[in-house]
């Protein structure tokens, strides 16, 4: 039987944990991280929902992750924001793959893909266009 604690671990990020209470258990806890995606990761399971929330909410700019995230003194890392947001776009990537597994075209017949930027440049200076990517 498990019981669910509080304790304060070292050798955990998390304080939450798992209590075998069975002795004869080759494990005397487990950790809420175990077995799930937070497994591994050293920042608090509260970031990452957050990060997960303003992902979700179509929200990219990191300074704006980075304070939005920032839970007491914890303030998260421009890499570490790039890469929570790279791993979610990943998932998301796994999940269209996974549920639309159909081939587009067919046979003899071929299908071109390509990308383009729809906005304009401030001043006609430069090379940054502020717009939208749209892929066809």
């Amino acid at each position: 039987m498990l019981i669910l604690r509080r304790e304060s671990r070292t050798d955990d990020v998390t304080p939450v944990v798992f209590r075998c209470v069975n002795k004869k258990c080759g494990k005397s806890y487990f950790s809420v991280r175990d077995g799930s995606l937070f497994e591994g990761c050293k920042i608090s399971i509260q970031q990452i929902l957050v990060i997960i929330n303003l992902f979700c909410g179509n929200i990219r700019e990191y300074s704006q992750i980075r304070y939005q995230a920032q839970l007491g003194e914890e303030r998260l890392s421009y890499e570490t924001i790039a890469d929570w947001l790279s791993y979610w776009r990943e998932i998301c990537l796994e999940v269209v793959a996974r549920e639309s597994p159909k081939l587009i075209g067919g046979q003899g017949r071929t299908v071109e893909i390509d990308e383009s930027k729809f906005g304009k440049r401030k001043y006609n200076k430069g090379r940054y266009v502020e717009g939208q990517w749209v892929v066809g």
